[in-house]
C-alpha cells in the first residue's frame, strides 16, 4: 500500500456533541433570563404604579387630616368664643365662692329636705377662723369685707354665653359650655371689680322626666327656671341679659325686665340698672358686627347709639366700641364677638372695660342672710301655695346629701337585628351603655342648710301653684292657683262686678278701691282653702289628716288678687258689698 492513499481523519464525536449541547443550555439560559428581566420589568411597573397609587392616596389621606385639623379648629374657635381661652388666668380654673342649689321651687314639700350653700375652700377656711364665723348670721360672717361690694345677676337661656361674660368681665375661668352646666345660684366674688357676680343655669334646658313624664313635671321645671331668675333679680344692683341673635321670646323678657325695674324705681325708689350683651361668637370683623346690629338693632329698640374710644391709644375703626342706649326705658345694649380672633379678642376687651365703667351701683350695706332669706320668701309665694318662714344653719356631719343618680330611661337595642350589620349593632349598644353623660360634680364644700322653720303641713304649704298644663293650639300654658271668674254687668245707672268665691266667707275676703296712676282701682284679694265638709271649716285639705287621690281637674286653691279698673263716671268709694252663695258683688253707683 503506497504512502500517497488517503489517510481517514479521526474525529472525536462526544467532544463535538458537548459542544453542541452547551449551546443549547446556554440559550436555555439566556432564554430564562430573558423571561427573568421581563418578570422583573414587570414587577417593577407593577411597584411603581403602586407606588403611584399609594402616594395619591397619601396625599388624600395627608389632605384629609387637613381639612379634619381645620374642622377641629374652627369648631374649637367657636367653642372657646364662650369660654374665652385667652383669658384663663395663670393659676388655672377658678370655682364659684358660693353655691346655692335649688332642685325645685317646691322642693320643701318633701319631708326632711333642704337647698344645700355649698362654699370654695377659700371661705371654708375663713370659716373655721375663730372670729370669722357667726352661727346666728352665717353668710353674714363671710361677707363683712364685701358688704359694699356691687352685686350683678347674669340671666338669660342656656349655652348663651353667661358664663363666658362673667369670666370676661372678672378676668376669671369658671368652667362653662355644653359640658359643664351652671347650678341654681352661683356666686363668685371678684375684688379687682368689687362685684359678686351671680350666675345661674339659664332657662330652657332640657326637662329630666324619665319614665313617668306629668303635666307636674313640665310645671315644676318651668316655674323653678322662672325662680331661680326672680331670686337672681332680687339679690342684684345690675341685671345683665346675654343673647345671642334677638328673638320674641329675648324682647318679651327685656320688656319684662324693664318694667319690673321702673315698678321698683317708681313704688319703692330701688334703682337697678339693666344691661343686655349681645353675644355674636361667629363675627370676627366690624363689618360683620356692622351687619348685625343693623340687623338685630335698627327697628326693635328705640334709642340712641354712642361711642366709646380711648383716644390715648385708638389706632383705627376696629377700636371704638359702639353702644346703645333705649330712651324711654335707660337700658344699655353692648356687643361681643368672637373671643378668639384678633378683633374679637380687642374689640370684646375694650367692650368690657366700658361695660366695668357703666355698673357704678354699690351696696351701701349688704346683710346677705336677710336679703337673701327675704328674697325667697317673697319669690316663694309666686309658686307655692303658703309658704312658710325659711331658716339657714351651718351643715352638719349628721345631715344627708341626697343626690339624684337617676339613670336614663333609654337604651339602644339591637339584639334582634339580623344580617351583616347586627355584630356592629350590638357593639353600638354595648358602647351605649358603658358611656358617661355630661354631668356637672359639686366640688365645693356643704357649708349651710336652708329649710322652713316649721315642719308641720309642708307637703299643703309648699304644694307648686302652677301644676296644670293647658294647651291652646301649639301652646303649653301653666295654669295658676285659683283664679276667680268675673262679669261686670251694667245696670240701669249701676255698675255690678260679680266674683266667683265659692266656700268663702266675706271675712276671709280683703278688699278695697284704691287711687293709681290716674285711675280708680278696685282690688281684692284673699287665700282660697280646700275643704271636703261644707259645716266644717276646719276639714281643709291636704293635711296630715287628710290625702288627694288623682284628678285630671282638680279644684283650685291657694292666694289670688284681683285689680279691677273702675270707669271715671261712677263713685268709686263705699261700694255696696254682697256675698251670697260663694259670688260676691260690688255695686258702684253712677255719677249724675
Amino acid at each position: 500500500m503506497t504512502s500517497n492513499s488517503l489517510a481517514v481523519q479521526e474525529i472525536n464525536l462526544p467532544s463535538i456533541l458537548g459542544y453542541m449541547f452547551s449551546g443549547k443550555d446556554l440559550e436555555v439560559k439566556l432564554k430564562n433570563n430573558r423571561e427573568e428581566l421581563l418578570r422583573l420589568f414587570k414587577h417593577n411597573k407593577k411597584m411603581e404604579n403602586e407606588n403611584k397609587i399609594y402616594k395619591a392616596k397619601e396625599e388624600e389621606f395627608l389632605k384629609i387630616i387637613e381639612k379634619m385639623e381645620k374642622l377641629n379648629n374652627d369648631l374649637t374657635k367657636k367653642l372657646n368664643c364662650y369660654i374665652g381661652k385667652n383669658s384663663i388666668p395663670e393659676d388655672g380654673v377658678k370655682e364659684y365662692d358660693i353655691i346655692i342649689d335649688i332642685p325645685s321651687v317646691d322642693y320643701f314639700s318633701q319631708k326632711e329636705t333642704a337647698w344645700l350653700v355649698y362654699i370654695s375652700q377659700k371661705l371654708k377656711e375663713k370659716m373655721n377662723k375663730p372670729d370669722g364665723f357667726n352661727p346666728l348670721e352665717p353668710l353674714n360672717s363671710l361677707f363683712v369685707e364685701y358688704k359694699k361690694f356691687s352685686t350683678l345677676a347674669c340671666l338669660g337661656s342656656f349655652n348663651i354665653g353667661k358664663t363666658f361674660f362673667i369670666n370676661k368681665y372678672n378676668g376669671s375661668y369658671l368652667p362653662s359650655g355644653t359640658q359643664s352646666q351652671t347650678i341654681g345660684l352661683s356666686l363668685s366674688i371678684c375684688h379687682n371689680n368689687e362685684t359678686i357676680t351671680i350666675d345661674t343655669a339659664g332657662s330652657n334646658t332640657a326637662l329630666k322626666v324619665g319614665e313617668n313624664r306629668s303635666e307636674e313635671q313640665l310645671a315644676r321645671k318651668e316655674s323653678t327656671e322662672m325662680f331661680i331668675r326672680d331670686m337672681s333679680f332680687s339679690l342684684a344692683n345690675t341685671i345683665v341679659y346675654v343673647l345671642n341673635e334677638l328673638t320674641w321670646t329675648d324682647q318679651r323678657f327685656i320688656l319684662a325686665l324693664q318694667s319690673k325695674i321702673q315698678t321698683l324705681r317708681t313704688e319703692n325708689a330701688i334703682n337697678k340698672t339693666l344691661m343686655i350683651v349681645h353675644n355674636y361668637p361667629k363675627i370676627n370683623s366690624m363689618e360683620e358686627l356692622l351687619v348685625e346690629i343693623k340687623t338685630y338693632m335698627d327697628h326693635p329698640f328705640c334709642g340712641t347709639f354712642h361711642h366709646h374710644i380711648d383716644f390715648k391709644t385708638v389706632t383705627g375703626k376696629d377700636e371704638v366700641v359702639l353702644f346703645f342706649t333705649e330712651s324711654v326705658n335707660n337700658s344699655y345694649h353692648f356687643f361681643l364677638c368672637n373671643d378668639n380672633s384678633e378683633f374679637g379678642k380687642k374689640y370684646n376687651d375694650l367692650t368690657i372695660e366700658k361695660i366695668r365703667s357703666t355698673n357704678k351701683e354699690y351696696n351701701d350695706r349688704l346683710d346677705f342672710d336677710k336679703v337673701l332669706l327675704n328674697g325667697l320668701q317673697n319669690n316663694m309665694v309666686s309658686y307655692c301655695k303658703s309658704p312658710s318662714k325659711l331658716k339657714i344653719s351651718e351643715f352638719t356631719k349628721d345631715d344627708k346629701i341626697i343626690e339624684n343618680n337617676s339613670k336614663g330611661n333609654g337604651k339602644i337595642l339591637f339584639d334582634k337585628e339580623s344580617g351583616d350589620f347586627s355584630k356592629l349593632l350590638k357593639e353600638l349598644s354595648e358602647i351605649y351603655e358603658n358611656v358617661t353623660p355630661h354631668k356637672t360634680t359639686i366640688t365645693q364644700i356643704p357649708a349651710f342648710k336652708i329649710f322652713p322653720e316649721s315642719d308641720s303641713n309642708r307637703e299643703n304649704d309648699f304644694k307648686l301653684i302652677d301644676n296644670k298644663v293647658e294647651f291652646i293650639g301649639l301652646q303649653m300654658v301653666f295654669c295658676k292657683g285659683f283664679r276667680p271668674i268675673y262679669d261686670i254687668v251694667k245696670v240701669g245707672n249701676k255698675l255690678n262686678f260679680l266674683i266667683e268665691v265659692p266656700q268663702m266667707e266675706i271675712s276671709e275676703i280683703f278688699h278695697e278701691t284704691k287711687y293709681e296712676n290716674t285711675k280708680w282701682n278696685l282690688i281684692v284679694k284673699g287665700v282660697k282653702k280646700l275643704q271636703f265638709d261644707m259645716k266644717d271649716t276646719e276639714s281643709g285639705y291636704p293635711s296630715e289628716k287628710t290625702s288627694l287621690f288623682h284628678s285630671t281637674n282638680q279644684r283650685r286653691d291657694g292666694p289670688f288678687e284681683l285689680i279691677l279698673n273702675i270707669p271715671n263716671n261712677y263713685h268709686p268709694k263705699n261700694p255696696e258689698v254682697i256675698l251670697e252663695k260663694g259670688l260676691l258683688c260690688f255695686t258702684f253707683k253712677l255719677i249724675e
